[in-house]
């Protein structure tokens, strides 16, 4: 990463994520409390990577929805992240999948859950 200067920057998290944790505001899908925004999208990788061999697609996606909805509980804070989720755990553990097909998939998966 030291050709990358800028993955070398010092980030911090969002507003809508900070106000959620400190206000103990804490949301979830069935339960909503905060706003849209990208926010919870970036917590969710790890989750399609990790869960690949414990759990099915749908559960993933539930797993990055229910993740990324404790400060982002508006559909277009969850959804994307479930979806994202959804995408790396194909990419990443299934063979020759390209990313027009995890899309696809994803985008699938999003309308039947």
């Amino acid at each position: 990463m030291n050709n990358l200067p800028a993955m070398n920057h010092s980030r911090a998290p969002g507003r809508t994520c900070l106000k959620a944790l400190i206000h103990n505001n804490l949301g979830s899908v069935s339960d909503p409390k905060n706003n849209k925004g990208c926010g919870g999208i970036m917590r969710v990788v790890p989750i399609g990577l990790y869960f690949a061999d414990k759990y099915f697609s749908d559960k993933i996606d539930r797993l990055a929805a229910e993740a990324a909805s404790l400060t982002h509980g508006h559909e277009l804070g969850y959804i994307p992240a479930a979806m994202l989720a959804h995408i790396i755990h194909l990419l990443s553990h299934t063979d020759n999948c390209s990313v027009f097909r995890a899309v696809e998939d994803a985008k699938g998966a999003m309308v039947r859950q």
